[in-house]
């Protein structure tokens, strides 16, 4: 073949080739104001309000008495604003330090109540294995009242106290949101 034979080939597959490319997609034929995409999910009205003030982070394992069911929830801030459905909740278990602990059946619980769509203020918790109340008197004198709870794994046993800073709490809560609505109390 010849040059002009050649280039005249390469001509038509290049043609052909943009022509190709410059067919609509399937994408541009869909409506332009649809989004494409997950969709961002929109945090419900009912949350519980965690205060946590030791350790950093802490998986809880709650109960919801209605309905029997239990759910694993993430308490990984100072304060977590944790979506739930309302009713009541019992927390039966944590997982802390790779190891899970159960609430102690024979002990007192620790239950709180959710409203529906309600910010909801569940308590300030302190969870140690080597409990040890003067590490944390300063915490425990800032709060109005307080319990203990016993949680045990197979090899060691877990203290979670859960006191009220509802001021303090609400205070802090208060200046962070715009909205400047106060916290309920859930227990």
């Amino acid at each position: 073949m010849n040059n002009k034979a050649k280039n005249l080939l390469f001509l038509i597959i290049l043609i052909g080739c943009s022509h190709q490319f410059s067919t609509p997609s399937k994408l541009e034929n869909l409506n332009p104001n649809r989004e494409i995409g997950p969709k961002p999910r929109i945090m419900g009205k009912t949350r519980a309000i965690f205060h946590l003030i030791a350790p950093k982070e802490v998986e809880l394992l709650l109960l919801n008495q209605g309905t029997q069911k239990e759910e694993s929830i993430i308490v990984n801030k100072t304060l977590s604003q944790i979506e739930m459905s309302h009713g009541d909740w019992e927390i039966v278990g944590l997982k802390l330090n790779h190891k899970i602990y159960r609430i102690n059946k024979l002990k007192k619980k620790f239950v709180f109540h959710l409203k529906n769509d309600q910010l909801t203020y569940v308590g300030s918790y302190i969870l140690d294995c080597a409990f040890n109340n003067k590490v944390y008197l300063s915490s425990l004198k800032k709060m109005s009242f307080y319990n203990i709870y016993h949680f045990s794994s197979d090899t060691n046993l877990c203290e979670m106290v859960v006191g009220s800073e509802y001021k303090r709490v609400n205070r802090v809560w208060k200046s962070l949101k715009s909205d400047n609505k106060s916290l309920h109390l859930g227990f």
